[in-house]
């Protein structure tokens, strides 16, 4: 298989720019339903979306996990304010097992929402990419693990292991730009999630993507992100 920035390189070439529809910015809402704690079992796997690439996931084995959680009604004083209000709070999930953070961009990474996080869910860990878990330490939380390509750790339930994709990432100069996807696996169920797929022109068909690409296996693919 093509190495992912040979395919980017192409898609750029062949593909077609995709460009979002803004005319009609009401997005609708639904109040956020969870189960009420780890040992509440589903046959099946439970995403919420609330917002951009914000997703909290309930597995069948009663792991919860979160991903690129931000919660605030604008990222900066001049920053774009939400469409429509988060559908739920930092402290309303019942349970919590880990945190899974993609890339340091404002709109997955967001300071506030570490910190409601860790008051609300003190025993909470967060799995993030190299070089980002000295900018956790420095807003005081120690429980971050960086994960590098392919790298797998073990928490509670699942297992997680960081596969292979890419994705631009850093908030700043210096920062690092090689933050991998997460695949998180539990209870018979496995999600992939990439954490951001922008806009960007797009390969037109499979075989632009390269050799094998369409026999990979298939996990559910929060699509939305980057389109609203």
């Amino acid at each position: 298989m093509a190495p992912p920035k040979t395919v980017q390189k192409e898609s750029r070439l062949l593909g077609k720019l995709l460009v979002p529809d803004t005319s009609n910015v009401k997005i609708p809402s639904a109040t956020a339903k969870f189960l009420p704690s780890h040992a509440a079992s589903t046959a099946a796997l439970r995403s919420t979306w609330f917002g951009h690439a914000s997703c909290y996931v309930e597995l069948p084995s009663g792991f919860r996990t979160l991903f690129d959680p931000v919660f605030e009604e604008r990222l900066s004083a001049m920053g774009r304010k939400r469409f429509t209000p988060a559908a739920c709070r930092p402290g309303d999930f019942l349970a919590l097992g880990a945190v899974f953070i993609s890339h340091s961009h404002h709109d997955h990474l967001s300071l506030p929402s570490v910190k409601e996080l860790v008051r609300a869910y003190p025993g909470v860990h967060f799995f993030v990419g190299l070089g980002l878990a000295k900018w956790f330490q420095d807003s005081g939380v120690s429980a971050a693990t960086e994960m590098d390509w392919w790298d797998g750790a073990d928490v509670v339930l699942k297992r997680s292991r960081a596969s292979e994709a890419g994705v631009d990432a850093g908030q700043g100069v210096g920062n690092d730009n090689s933050s991998p996807p997460e695949r998180i696996s539990s209870g018979g169920k496995s999600v992939w999630f990439a954490g951001d797929t922008g806009y960007r022109s797009m390969p037109e068909g499979m075989e632009e993507l390269g050799p094998g690409f369409d026999e990979l296996p298939r996990t559910p693919g929060f699509t939305q992100i980057g389109s609203q």
